[in-house]
């Protein structure tokens, strides 16, 4: 039993790939090809795109069969992450995901008494044990193999990865950003500290990139903004890792330094794009780096930016891609196609601009068509010389002129099907 399909040919690592930077972690295997392969399934995982990286395990398990540590690979890359719990994923995925998950995770295991492990490798492949069928044993089974190898770095990362799971977006209240004490705050915390204070913190991807999604909800996001900076550039062609920083820059209002990240985040996914197309999850985190793009672009007054990139986010997002039924790629995506109205209303167009056709598909972009009509019909209630960027002009308009476009708004909501939120 392997698990991947036989069909799948080995390629050879020395043929073009993407510029994943020097990160690597040794694993125990004999063939350079596999290790080369994992270190960049592992990097992938880091960046969040987690498809990419389980292409990488499998081409691992091609060059080398009995390659344990791979088999661990393909079920951390397939199961949940940060922004995929298990309650995201829609029925055929689930199914297809927990078998995956389930058997990779038992042959790993099977794995380590005929094959030579190292202790580290066998605690972590002990562990994933916990996390299939789901439970909340994976955290306690990341603290004990942390006990074990306080120093690996590796080890940290993937543990914080477990805690954070627990208590996901809610170990800091939204209003205040104020620890949740009854929540793992402290305890992820103090990871942090002993983890970015390790010698090799500076280049590690994962580290540095979960840092910020823990400290980006606190009431002090500039903390996290030191090893944000280690980040910026370190994975030359994974488009999230460029743009992670910018949900610093952003809480911290320096807009310039949001757009040039992610600017060098929509160049790398644009490569991505080219390569492996538009129908895949992936989207969902490409579209989101055009769109923190665009945000920073219009609160910094740089409307040629905002637009051009506004642009090109929507040259992908087609009706094509939108029928993908798993995943559910219009639950995850059809929101952006509302931007647009934001972006001309924020710039002072008014309704002049604003698009007039609606995708022939309608069930497939109720959200957009809500959010479109808040913004579309809240800047016709405006008299035209306050059809512009500031939140005060809206403020102006009588209650009468808003309640038509909150009514209409209101009935577009009652339309969107419960996936969508």
């Amino acid at each position: 039993m392997t698990l991947i399909p036989d069909s799948i040919v080995a390629l050879s690592p020395t043929d073009e790939y993407y510029h994943l930077g020097t990160y690597t972690r040794k694993i125990s295997t004999t063939n350079a090809a596999a290790q080369v392969w994992f270190d960049r399934g592992l990097v992938w995982c880091y960046a969040f795109n987690h498809a990419e990286g389980y292409r990488c395990f499998e081409q691992a398990i091609a060059h080398d069969r009995q390659y344990a540590m791979a088999y661990w690979g393909l079920v951390y890359a397939a199961g949940p992450n940060y922004n995929k719990g298990w309650g995201l994923f829609d029925p055929v995925d689930l199914k297809r995901t927990m078998k995956i998950c389930h058997n990779a995770s038992r042959h790993g295991l099977r794995l380590i008494e005929t094959e030579p492990v190292t202790p580290v490798e066998r605690a972590l492949i002990k562990a994933m044990q916990s996390r299939y069928p789901v439970n909340h044993s994976y955290d306690q089974a990341m603290k004990k193999a942390h006990e074990e190898f306080p120093n690996d770095l590796d080890v940290m990362t993937l543990y914080v990865d477990a805690k954070m799971h627990i208590a996901q977006r809610k170990m800091f209240h939204t209003k205040t950003g104020l620890p949740i004490e009854t929540s793992p705050v402290f305890d992820v915390q103090r990871l942090f500290q002993e983890g970015l204070h390790h010698p090799n913190a500076n280049t590690h991807p994962g580290i540095l990139h979960f840092c910020i999604h823990f400290w980006e909800m606190s009431a002090t996001p500039a903390v996290a903004l030191p090893p944000a900076d280690h980040l910026r550039n370190l994975v030359p062609d994974a488009g999230h890792l460029h743009h992670m920083p910018t949900h610093l820059d952003v809480l911290v209002g320096d807009y310039r330094r949001g757009i040039e990240s992610n600017m060098a985040a929509v160049r790398a996914d644009e490569k991505y794009l080219a390569r492996n197309g538009a129908q895949n999850m992936y989207s969902f985190y490409r579209l989101h780096n055009y769109h923190s793009l665009i945000y920073n672009a219009m609160l910094s007054g740089q409307s040629r930016i905002a637009l051009a990139s506004l642009d090109a986010m929507e040259s992908s997002l087609t009706t094509q891609v939108l029928l993908t039924e798993s995943p559910p790629l219009a639950d995850w995506l059809e929101f952006f196609l509302s931007v647009r109205v934001h972006v001309y209303i924020r710039l002072g167009s008014g309704t002049r601009s604003l698009p007039s056709k609606r995708r022939k598909n309608r069930a497939r972009t109720r959200s957009s068509t809500a959010l479109q009509l808040q913004w579309y019909s809240t800047a016709r209630a405006l008299p035209t010389q306050r059809r512009g960027t500031c939140p005060r002009h809206i403020a102006t308009a009588s209650s009468t002129q808003l309640q038509q476009p909150m009514f209409q708004r209101h009935g577009a909501i009652t339309r969107i099907g419960s996936s969508m939120f």
